[in-house]
């Protein structure tokens, strides 16, 4: 007998369809069972408490000169079979021709773009081999290069090093390529506030001089760097005089020494001094606001010139902003978010350079919130002085909160050696690492109120905003603060 398409068809869709003569039956939720009672875990019935404060002393750095003239700093660190050397020339972005911005980065680079008898192809593989991790960075006062790897690989990677920095290929072809990325990154970070907002804190507070302009370059100033332009400037910034070796991890001192001197003996070169001094920087008690039409958010910055790496208050003023903006439950971060719900987050900070420096408090508020928030920052800062000045509760938690915090600075190889390398990069002797909570301890309240009297003057302040500019300038206006217009290179729209 042969079976009908029907039937098969309701045979296989029996559960689907309403083929079935006869729906099954539902079966009854089985009643809920009695909660199993489980006795609180004593160790969850209270808050737990901190235990006792270990003793923390940084590790020592030593110091030897090199045959070829450069200096290496060592600092020996950890278990683990690593190793970060970081190579620092003290030629930064400060001595980047006017109209060529960005020459010093793209120069640094160009160095891993083929060296020794390696392109830059080969070079890369070899670096993926041994597990090297390599960067190139540049700055107001320096340029880096750093390298990670394993303990064991540490002579073949400086090897490599060795070629970038003596041997570059500097091809025209890879040129071309390396200009055309850093120009189209500094095009897509035309659309990024946060960008913006430090291109134009940086112009207001020092012009078109030291430190005024971005170490990255805009897309014009790059778009002017030659192929010539780089092969010179690489010759200046890759010499022996002047430049430090950082290397920390697990490799003695005299062993790192032994590898260097290998592999960069007779290494020769003077540096050619660059001075560049700051600009001049805008009034104070005024707006400059570069224009993102419709931003739901602003990113704000309130700042004013500062001391320089080499400032005499610098610890002064280290413990007087942890409570006002350095640590998350300082003055600032209290009123703005948790206080107001303006932004995810504010804080304060110094930001120094040999030659200058400046002290900001920064976030990014609710774009409603914009004008309001300046009012509270200005407010808080005012206070320091008279109102509200800092108080021993407070100073105490300061100096707690930065010696708690400190080794934490020590905890990775890589870290550390950022760490160390600062220290040649700002002039800083090599105790500096052991005698800095001695410093920081040694800050007495008095000291620490009178380190605030200079930012108590809410007309010294700079105001930075990259947000809406037809939202925020009614607001502004309205209380007495003129809005100076900024274009999207941060500069003084003409």
């Amino acid at each position: 007998m042969r079976t009908s398409l029907s039937t098969c068809a309701c045979a296989a869709l029996l559960a689907l369809t309403s083929c079935s003569p006869k729906a099954a039956p539902v079966k009854a939720l089985p009643e809920p069972s009695e909660p199993i009672a489980v006795p609180p875990d004593p160790r969850y019935q209270a808050l737990p408490e901190p235990g006792e404060a270990r003793d923390f002393t940084a590790p020592a750095v030593s110091q030897s000169q090199l045959s070829f003239g450069s200096t290496l700093w060592h600092l020996s660190s950890g278990d683990l079979p690593l190793v970060s050397v970081h190579l620092v020339f003290p030629t930064g972005a400060a001595s980047d021709p006017t109209g060529k911005e960005g020459l010093t980065l793209l120069a640094a680079d160009m160095l891993d773009e083929g060296a020794g008898t390696r392109d830059a192809l080969g070079l890369s593989d070899e670096l993926g081999r041994l597990a090297t991790d390599y960067s190139a960075s540049s700055g107001v006062d320096y340029v880096l290069l750093s390298m990670d790897t394993l303990e064991d690989t540490f002579d073949e990677s400086l090897a490599l090093l060795a070629d970038m920095v003596r041997r570059p290929k500097l091809s025209k072809d890879e040129f071309e390529r390396r200009r055309a990325h850093h120009v189209a990154s500094a095009q897509a970070a035309l659309a990024d506030p946060n960008s913006r907002l430090s291109a134009g804190l940086h112009h207001v507070l020092f012009g078109d001089g030291y430190a005024g302009l971005p170490a990255a370059g805009v897309a014009q100033s790059l778009a002017a760097i030659t192929h010539l332009d780089v092969k010179n400037h690489v010759r200046k910034l890759t010499v022996p005089d002047g430049a430090h070796f950082v290397v920390t991890g697990k490799i003695e001192q005299q062993t790192a020494q032994a590898l260097i001197e290998k592999h960069f003996a007779g290494w020769k070169g003077k540096r050619t001094e660059v001075k560049r001094t700051p600009g001049q920087a805008q009034p104070g008690g005024q707006v400059y606001l570069v224009d993102f039409p419709g931003a739901a958010q602003s990113a704000l910055a309130v700042a004013m010139p500062a001391g320089s790496a080499e400032d005499p208050n610098f610890f002064r003023e280290l413990v007087m902003n942890e409570r006002v903006g350095g640590a998350f439950t300082g003055r600032i971060n209290m009123n703005l978010r948790e206080d107001k719900g303006y932004t995810y987050g504010a804080y304060g900070l110094f930001r120094r350079y040999r030659q200058a420096g400046y002290y900001a408090i920064m976030s990014s508020v609710i774009s409603e919130a914009t004008t309001a928030s300046v009012q509270e920052i200005l407010r808080e800062l005012t206070e320091l002085c008279e109102k509200r000045p800092l108080t021993e509760a407070e100073h105490q938690e300061a100096v707690a909160g930065l010696l708690l915090g400190y080794p934490r600075e020590f905890a990775t190889v890589d870290r550390l050696g950022m760490k160390l390398a600062s220290l040649p990069i700002y002039g800083r002797p090599a105790d500096y690492l052991t005698t800095w909570p001695q410093n920081v301890e040694a800050v007495s309240l008095a000291e620490a109120r009178t380190a605030a009297t200079p930012y108590c003057n809410a007309s010294s302040y700079r105001i930075v905003i990259a947000g809406d500019r037809e939202k925020l300038t009614p607001a502004f206006t309205e209380l007495g603060l003129p809005v100076v217009p900024l274009d999207q290179n941060g500069r003084l729209q003409k």
